[in-house]
């Protein structure tokens, strides 16, 4: 293996990044992270419904707009539209939603297969990244009160309904498409018990922590 550590940080075809956790988990900083790092962030692209939400709806981010109000069945509609054409376009996502469910994770995948399929597609065989990020309940409600603001902020029986999915979700098992990377916060990320870290991952935890630190980003 090459030394160099470009080189290294190299991602096995065309990648789905599927970031699981909390709102408030460090999903949206660690895309940064991600976007950084050097023969990584240069093809990929970001799909986040949060923003598809803003645009169509003004003021969504400011917390003035209900969620209820929000037909999210059409956002995400246009979010894996977008995935979709990144994928024929050759890029590597990061899908930036709680992805909670896993059959919401199949129809993503599946929305793939088919981009694999069409005609114009120009990338790789593509893989998945699952990252599940384990924040301590308390550390996501802090960061909700000091980070959202107004309807943007949900109140704290909505996030225990959504700690409740997290619970009950079907656990992702590795396979020859999907890869799982366990990571935990408790001040800093860190890999969970029994999760070995590739250099890429590595690589972004090191990078997050950055982002993380007083130096760098607001929160992790």
């Amino acid at each position: 293996m090459s030394s160099d550590p470009v080189d290294e940080l190299r991602l096995e075809g065309q990648t789905v990044f599927l970031p699981v956790g909390m709102p408030c988990s460090g999903k949206s900083t660690m895309f940064k992270a991600a976007a950084s790092l050097p023969g990584i962030g240069e093809n990929l692209s970001l799909v986040c419904p949060d923003a598809i939400r803003e645009e169509l709806h003004p003021g969504y981010e400011a917390g003035v707009v209900r969620f209820g109000d929000i037909d999210n069945l059409m956002i995400f509609e246009k979010a894996e539209d977008q995935l979709y054409r990144l994928i024929v376009d050759g890029y590597d996502v990061w899908f930036d939603a709680m992805n909670v469910f896993s059959s919401h994770r199949r129809g993503r995948m599946f929305k793939v297969e088919l981009a694999e399929l069409d005609p114009a597609f120009s990338g790789d065989p593509v893989r998945f990244i699952v990252i599940h990020l384990d924040v301590p309940f308390d550390e996501i409600l802090r960061r909700n009160q000091a980070c959202r603001v107004g309807l943007r902020r949900p109140p704290v029986e909505r996030l225990e309904e959504m700690a409740g999915w997290l619970r009950e979700d079907d656990p992702e098992q590795p396979s020859e498409v999907v890869d799982v990377w366990r990571l935990v916060w408790d001040g800093t990320w860190k890999p969970a018990e029994g999760f070995t870290p590739g250099p890429v991952c590595s690589a972004l935890i090191e990078a997050t922590n950055a982002f993380a630190s007083p130096s760098g980003r607001r929160r992790p």
